[in-house]
């Protein structure tokens, strides 16, 4: 939400600069009509936060938007786009849960056998969302890959900020 304060303050001081100009009501009308997304997206309640990682050879991108729903409670809407690297690793399950500040991703997936040849083209990414219910703030989401091709288990953090 810092960032949000920075980015308003500063089209603020904008305004007020294109306002001391002289340029006048119809240039300040014109800032706020396209500041205004911004401004919508600061003034809205919650947060929204995310990021990438690559485990296991599946990339993995994560957003979450999380809104207090009462004091205790509140309310995270994950998403996840898994995309593998060729058409022979599958995503065979993707799980969310919650616990404590801490968001668990757990996606099953399986490669090839050592030697396979694959076509070296990028499938369709696969989206996932959940929705869950979290006693405190999540501040990160811990991604957990294990391949069942290779028995390898791979994991990462994304640190959610706001």
């Amino acid at each position: 939400m810092m960032a949000g304060a920075v980015l308003l303050l500063l089209a603020l001081l904008v305004l007020a600069a294109l306002w001391t100009r002289g340029l006048g009501a119809a240039a300040l009308l014109a800032s706020l009509v396209l500041l205004a997304p911004l401004l919508a997206a600061i003034a809205a309640p919650g947060s929204q936060s995310g990021g990438e990682l690559t485990l296991c050879q599946l990339h993995v991108r994560v957003d979450v938007a999380v809104q207090e729903e009462k004091p205790g409670l509140y309310i995270a809407r994950l998403g996840a786009v898994l995309q593998p690297p060729d058409p022979c690793h599958h995503v065979l399950a993707a799980h969310a849960s919650g616990h404590g500040s801490r968001i668990v991703l757990r996606v099953e997936a399986e490669s090839p056998p050592p030697g396979t040849f694959c076509v070296q083209v990028l499938p369709p990414p696969l989206r996932y969302t959940w929705s869950l219910r979290l006693a405190e703030k999540p501040e990160e989401v811990l991604v957990v890959v294990h391949d069942r091709g290779s028995g390898m288990t791979c994991s990462g953090v994304v640190r959610l900020g706001g």
